[in-house]
């Protein structure tokens, strides 16, 4: 062997260690669903617009609220796959509602109002 091949494979057998030493272990579902819901929290409150009394306010506070309570329910045991395969679709339309909502649609219609004339009055007429 020449010299130059010996010392390319002395560096590639250290670029191997210290791969191995810096690589973690495999990556377990509970570790994603935890940061996906931690993630899913920070989204929604990275908005001014949180607390206010306006469509997106509520909507944002609708999924914080949401993703808080699947929180707890990991905690009390709830399996992990499960939560992934039930609540990350909704979790991801209440984030996409929240992101493209509008103004609300409210109208109050006035009615007639109908007066009693002399309500209070003590004649027989």
């Amino acid at each position: 062997m020449s010299q130059v091949s010996k010392l390319r494979s002395f560096f590639f057998l250290i670029l191997l260690s210290f791969m191995g030493l810096k690589a973690e272990g495999p990556f377990h579902i509970d570790e994603f669903v935890q940061r996906y819901l931690i993630l899913h929290q920070s989204k929604m409150m990275g908005s001014p617009v949180l607390w206010q009394e306006v469509k997106e306010g509520h909507l944002r506070t609708k999924a914080i609220i949401y993703s808080e309570n699947l929180l707890d329910s990991l905690k009390l045991g709830k399996p992990h796959l499960d939560v992934a395969i039930r609540h990350f679709p909704i979790l991801s339309k209440m984030r996409w509602d929240a992101y493209s909502s509008e103004d609300y649609n409210f109208t109050i219609k006035k009615k007639k109002h109908k007066a009693n004339y002399n309500y209070f009055s003590s004649s027989n007429e």
